[in-house]
């Protein structure tokens, strides 16, 4: 596994973007995940993890989040649940 750049907590889970750019993330917010687990995403910048969403910025200058978006933290225009699913932020 390639080092880890950068490293963020919220309320119940983890995520670590490493050397790579890859997005690997864990906790209960993720189903009680106890072994970290890689998002489906490639050549992220940052990351940012809150209560319940994780956001990730692309060197291209896009924005992406996923999470539970019980209040619309997504910023998709929907209350949807999206634990897997990748939404692009219009921004």
């Amino acid at each position: 596994m390639d080092e880890v750049i950068a490293i963020d907590e919220g309320w119940d889970s983890s995520a670590a973007l490493l050397e790579d750019r890859s997005v690997w993330r864990w906790g209960h917010r993720y189903y009680l995940r106890k072994s970290p687990e890689q998002v489906d995403i490639t050549d992220v910048k940052d990351i940012s993890i809150g209560d319940s969403q994780l956001l990730m910025l692309k060197n291209d200058g896009t924005v992406w989040s996923m999470g539970t978006n019980q209040y619309g933290e997504l910023g998709n225009g929907t209350t949807t649940s999206s634990e897997k699913k990748l939404f692009r932020l219009k921004i």
